[in-house]
């Protein structure tokens, strides 16, 4: 479990995508990847709440699901957050 961590940190910090990684990944974790990449693309790498660059922060954002289901992984309700934003999102959805 902690190798596939650092795997998939590695993957997330190096900001290539999945398919041209050396490190060989699972079919789950590299669509899981793969999806994480390409909302990243979409939203031109940058948080969708603050605006802050992927390049200014020192990991990847995080893509943050919006209706809260881990299951729904609909382009519609995935989005790009720096990691301050999505903390804060995630603390005002406890409240």
């Amino acid at each position: 479990m902690i190798e596939l961590r650092w795997k998939k940190l590695a993957v997330e910090n190096l900001g290539m995508p999945p398919s041209s990684h050396p490190i060989q990944f699972g079919e789950r974790d590299f669509r899981i990847l793969q999806i994480r990449y390409d909302i990243r693309q979409r939203d031109a790498h940058a948080c969708q709440r603050c605006g802050v660059s992927e390049d200014a922060l020192p990991r990847a954002l995080h893509v943050h699901h919006i209706d809260g289901n881990k299951m729904n992984n609909a382009d519609s309700n995935l989005i790009a957050l720096c990691p301050r934003c999505h903390a804060q999102i995630r603390r005002d959805a406890t409240l």
